[in-house]
């Protein structure tokens, strides 16, 4: 089976073998058959004693203190002396292959946040230059698997520098918030894009944000419910006053208006509490389609249409946001690498979703998922590929899906933002002419 890969060990653009454990004959067996010898029995019990001494002499070192790191005091320098002392390394270069075996599992550490920002910016205006609907902006916390915690700071931001396209959270995680201070930012996103905000919100899903907020997660979903409430009372009535079981408000003014009233409310999540919501209040639900192809798309458009059914509304008048990754590539070594840049990102998402994120520092090590598809089977499944590739992928995904709003992640992990801007543009000028001539106009997306 494939495992753990890394595309860029020791640059963007320097590619690596992959680990021995992920690779396939012919490669797995030639690599195997030079390292074999190093690993024989005989040879690891001679070594034996050398690595009971170091674990004695360091637990001895460390026998007195009140507190270790248990990684990076003890795991880490004794799995750089096995690893010396098999290879043949000498010693003094642990220092070296510790941070080649630290850079094997980041994502470019140490980026600087106002790169990233610059480059969204970037993209937002390239977005709007091409015709596109809306830009979305997503909202995370404490990691590196997303550095933006305001999503409506980014529409304010954007709103400045673009014309007509629309400006989406994707999504304000609302638990974690104030709601006074939060109803009152939507309305100042809103009036400061002229309008042009669309409201996606989320009730969250990472116990390590929650934690962190001090708020409790099994309780996410009714206090989403509770401030959509309010939401619905702030900018329909002057002054309203609010007394929920999470939430109470005194008689308040919202006095940050939107600029046409109360902003398009789309809301993210697969769980049918969530789709009941968006039946009975008239949001738009939003999913991702994740590592898989047009069939999960299709099982999740039937999970909806019984949350709608359930609600007692028509299943054929269903509004649904779909998020995809795309990238258009030249060859098959791209492929696989933006493939597993879109896997790196998965796997932080399931392991944060789990409570079992491991973090080295700021950073979230990446560790493989239970039952996660091989990587050629994402690259097939994703919409990665030349524009004829991706077309066909995609008419495929919206014969299955059914999606009013197509949803595109052009840059994911470390894959380059020149890149997405190429993928952008190749969209709009080669693939989306494609798939609307199979399709008919996307702008008129199942109506």
């Amino acid at each position: 089976t494939r495992g753990t890969t890394a595309s860029h060990l020791l640059t963007k653009v320097q590619p690596v073998t992959p680990m021995l454990n992920s690779m396939e004959p012919p490669d797995h067996s030639a690599l195997r058959a030079q390292v074999r010898g190093l690993f024989l029995p005989g040879r690891m019990r001679k070594l034996d004693g050398l690595f009971r001494s170091f674990v004695t002499d360091r637990l001895d070192e460390l026998a007195d203190r009140d507190e270790i790191d248990f990684v990076s005091e003890f795991a880490q320098p004794l799995a750089v002396f096995v690893a010396c002392t098999v290879a043949g390394f000498p010693l003094e270069d642990g220092p070296l292959l510790k941070d080649l075996v630290d850079r094997f599992f980041h994502r470019e550490p140490g980026t600087p946040t106002t790169r990233i920002f610059e480059e969204a910016a970037e993209q937002t205006r390239l977005a709007d230059a091409l015709g596109y609907d809306v830009a979305w902006f997503a909202e995370h916390h404490f990691s590196n698997y997303c550095v933006c915690p305001s999503p409506l700071m980014m529409v304010a931001h954007c709103a400045a520098t673009t014309q007509t396209i629309r400006l989406g959270t994707a999504v304000v995680v609302v638990p974690l918030y104030a709601p006074a201070r939060l109803l009152a930012e939507i309305g100042m996103a809103d009036a400061i894009s002229g309008g042009r905000l669309i409201l996606g919100i989320g009730s969250g899903y990472q116990p390590y944000e929650f934690d962190r907020f001090e708020v409790n997660l099994s309780q996410s979903k009714s206090m989403t419910e509770e401030f959509m409430d309010m939401y619905d009372l702030a900018f329909t009535q002057e002054t309203f006053n609010f007394d929920g079981e999470h939430y109470k408000l005194p008689d308040t003014h919202i006095s940050a208006r939107p600029a046409n009233g109360k902003p398009e409310v789309w809301i993210a999540g697969d769980n049918p509490i969530i789709h009941r919501m968006a039946a009975r209040r008239g949001y738009v639900p939003m999913v991702t389609g994740r590592f898989n192809g047009p069939d999960y798309l299709r099982s999740m458009r039937e999970t909806i249409e019984a949350s709608w059914a359930a609600e007692g509304l028509d299943t054929s008048q269903i509004p649904l946001g779909i998020q995809r990754f795309m990238c258009v590539v030249n060859t098959r070594k791209e492929a696989i690498d933006y493939a597993d840049n879109a896997r790196h990102q998965m796997r932080h998402a399931a392991n944060l979703r789990r409570r079992e994120e491991v973090m080295d520092g700021a950073m979230l090590v990446e560790t493989p998922t239970a039952n996660e598809p091989p990587i050629e089977e994402i690259v097939d499944n994703l919409l990665i590929g030349d524009c004829e590739t991706i077309a066909e992928k995609l008419v495929a995904e919206i014969n299955a899906g059914k999606p009013s709003h197509m949803m595109f992640h052009f840059q994911v992990g470390s894959s380059g933002h020149h890149t997405a801007l190429e993928s952008m543009e190749k969209f709009q000028s080669d693939i989306k002419p494609m798939v609307e001539k199979e399709l008919g106009p996307l702008d008129q997306l199942n109506e």
